[in-house]
């Protein structure tokens, strides 16, 4: 068998923008006799060599044949006809959203006689435009992946940088409290990592909220994936980025299963290059475990697949480099630091620079009887310098802990021979303890120790819950009639808390700051902030509280007509979303040494630390949500597309997309804007509809126009195996 010798052209000129139900293969090819004659009428028939499932076409008067909406696996494809000797092709592996090339040239003599061919050429994709990289099997399960995140194998694809490149902070680097699962983050040709669109079987797999990924699947469950990042076809649309689609394994009728254990901890690895001598290594411990099987439950019929992954992980940060008050500071004594002024003699001086003057402290030491009560106490919370120097002057390294379980099952039935039903559902559970500064540490008056360091270290507990789910129907109408129908389900459910903040625990108030727990899950402790020392209170940006639910009905149709491949079909996405978050919910301050300076000689007088224990902040601010609000959203997208396939060399890929997503609405009307042309506060379900007057252009088509060339071809040279 001689392969063919072919180079294929392809363009496109389209508006690029999610993917929709583009997790299957399709197989298309011309039958000739030995003279090279087009063979109309040829029976083809094409096995699923791992479930048995069995699909069969005719060619038509040009010789053509195609299948459509098959699922990615090996495949047995076979060429019948009267007076000639029938062809059978074993080891056809398609890939997801691949359309394989497979001709055949079928010789006289009895149809009982059958050619065989057991090795199968590479397959040649020559009737889209599309440009992707296929993730296969094997290589999702060979490569090595640090964390076993499938993501990684995405920059193997051209113009894809990622996994990694994000800023530490950004949404989608694993460093925020929105989520700090390992990141997912891709750049596409330039495009930001919000741009990309994630599909999990053929339905939506985005938290749109923060353009994150819901449901991460464990390498275990990837059968495979393609990344598309250019010239998609109209059923593609609405993100700029790439488009991911991923594809569950599911099971046959053979048993195959795995059992894993992936282990690093500290006795395991080398010391940094950066440690300093003498010092031990970081704490770490990695385990990430798991199992899978998959098989029939009825032969040909019915099959199963589930799989459970678990992980921990504990890794000890960079050394952190602290400022932390000295002992003699603690007890109000700056005598060997700068001269400090009592806030509370300030007067008005006349002839002086500023107008006013204040007192200094008596060798710059402030009495104890004038100690603020609340910041007296967490002055002792401190940790004690390492060295004599006033600044950088104490080191800790907090412990990272994470630790999740997740797991998925799939079920796959294959009704009859014209219709197959599949099902899976997948949950990940992730708990992230992000560390604070200082770790816990006791403050009098307080009956449990608490976190306490600076408010950007979001320490607390970090509770996420994932849900994904689709149920899908493929039925065969006739051998040129199919129709795709998907319903899938999202949920990302998110609780990030602060230290110690169980409900009730009031943890402000009891330090004694009044007022400091009133708004909804706020119960931990304020910010205490002192400009040149590390803070000493709670973090910022908690609570933190995200709920997205997601629906995704799309429905498909495909009809082959002659040379024409034409589909059609609707995709609706509906998301209810629930945000609360608050920065300082449990109240902020600032410290400087604004209250504590010579008036007149500010550059060296004064200390945030004297500001601190006076309890004289320069700032005080506190927020938080009065409702919670419900955003409703809805994506809806349309598409026609005809592949016609003008020759056995030319295929033209012809399509147009619309889309329309209306302003999003709240459902209890809370939503307020400022009309800047009138000067109007406009009040959703007072003086305005519920989009508070956002108006929607519903002019939104984008045409896609392709082509794939096959400069040239030559048949199929087949020797026989058997007869």
């Amino acid at each position: 068998m001689r392969k063919p010798c072919c180079f294929v052209f392809s363009a496109a000129i389209a508006c690029l923008t999610q993917a929709f139900a583009q997790t299957s293969a399709g197989v298309n090819g011309f039958v000739l006799d030995s003279s090279r004659a087009v063979m109309p009428d040829t029976q083809i028939t094409i096995i699923n060599l791992e479930t048995g499932a069995k699909r069969e076409a005719t060619t038509n008067e040009s010789g053509g044949y195609q299948f459509t909406l098959l699922q990615p696996g090996r495949y047995s494809i076979s060429a019948r006809h009267q007076g000639f000797k029938r062809v059978s092709r074993d080891g056809i592996q398609l890939e997801v959203n691949q359309v394989a090339r497979v001709d055949f040239s079928l010789e006289l003599g009895a149809v009982t006689e059958t050619i065989e061919v057991q090795a199968a050429a590479p397959m040649l994709e020559s009737n889209t435009s599309s440009v992707g990289q296929v993730i296969e099997q094997k290589a999702v399960s060979d490569l090595p992946l640090n964390g076993r995140n499938f993501a990684q194998l995405a920059i193997l694809g051209p113009g894809v940088v990622g996994v990694g490149y994000a800023a530490s902070g950004t949404i989608g680097s694993g460093t925020r409290p929105d989520d700090m699962r390992p990141g997912t983050e891709l750049f596409s040709n330039g495009n930001r990592e919000q741009s990309n669109n994630f599909m999990l079987d053929g339905v939506d797999n985005n938290f749109r909220r923060n353009g994150l990924i819901t449901l991460r699947p464990s390498v275990e469950a990837v059968r495979e994936f393609k990344i598309q990042t250019n010239l998609f076809q109209a059923e593609q649309g609405r993100n700029p980025g790439a488009t991911i689609n991923v594809i569950t394994k599911s099971g046959s009728n053979l048993f195959h299963g795995s059992a894993y254990e992936f282990l690093r901890n500290t006795q395991l690895d080398a010391k940094s290059f950066f440690t300093k001598p003498g010092s031990p290594k970081l704490q770490f411990q990695h385990n990430q475990f798991g199992a899978s099987l998959g098989g029939p439950i009825r032969r040909d019929k019915l099959f199963f697949f589930a799989d459970y992954e678990g992980y921990r992980r504990r890794l000890g940060a960079a050394s952190l480099v602290n400022t932390v008050p000295t002992p003699a500071i603690r007890n109000g004594d700056f005598s060997g630091v700068r001269p400090v002024f009592n806030p509370f003699t300030v007067r008005p001086a006349a002839g002086t620079a500023s107008g006013y003057t204040r007192d200094p402290f008596p060798g710059s030491i402030i009495p104890k009887t004038m100690f603020d009560s609340v910041t007296s106490r967490l002055i002792q919370a401190y940790p004690l310098p390492d060295t004599s120097a006033l600044a950088n002057n104490q080191t800790t390294n907090p412990v990272f802990g994470q630790s999740w379980d997740q797991g998925d099952i799939r079920v796959d039935y294959n009704l009859d021979s014209n219709t197959t039903i599949f099902g899976r559902f997948s949950q990940q559970n992730t708990l992230t303890l992000p560390p604070s500064t200082f770790g816990l540490r006791t403050i009098p008056g307080l009956s449990v120790p608490v976190g306490l360091g600076n408010p950007t270290t979001y320490a607390g507990t970090n509770e996420l819950v994932a849900h994904h789910a689709v149920i899908a129907a493929t039925h065969v109408f006739s051998p040129t009639l199919i129709v795709d129908a998907r319903f899938g389900y999202g949920r990302f459910n998110l609780h990030a808390l602060k230290d110690g903040a169980e409900p009730g625990a009031n943890l402000g108030e009891k330090l004694g700051v009044k007022n400091a727990n009133q708004g909804p899950f706020s119960y931990g402790l304020p910010i205490f902030s002192p400009s040149n020392y590390t803070g000493i209170g709670g973090p910022a940006a908690l609570p933190t509280i995200r709920l997205e639910n997601t629906f995704n009905p799309n429905i498909s149709f495909t009809k082959i007509h002659g040379g024409h491949t034409i589909k059609f079909g609707t995709n609706i996405v509906r998301r209810q979303i629930i945000d609360f978050q608050t920065n300082q919910g449990d109240g902020l301050f600032n410290f400087d040494p604004t209250f504590t300076t010579d008036p007149n000689n500010t550059g060296r007088t004064g200390d945030s630390m004297a500001s601190f224990l006076l309890g004289t902040p320069s700032g005080i601010s506190q927020d938080f949500l009065l409702v919670w609000p419900g955003i409703r959203t809805m994506e809806l997208g349309s598409y026609f597309q005809d592949d016609w396939k003008v020759s056995s060399r030319l295929t033209l890929n012809l399509g147009i997309r619309y889309e329309y997503t209306p302003p999003p609405v709240e459902v209890h009307n809370n939503w307020a804007t400022l009309n800047l042309v009138t000067g109007k506060l406009l009040l959703a379900g007072v003086n305005s509809d519920r989009r508070v007057g956002v108006q929607n252009d519903g002019n939104n088509w984008a045409p896609r126009f392709g082509f794939a060339f096959q400069a040239r071809h030559r048949a199929w040279s087949l020797l026989p195996s058997s007869t």
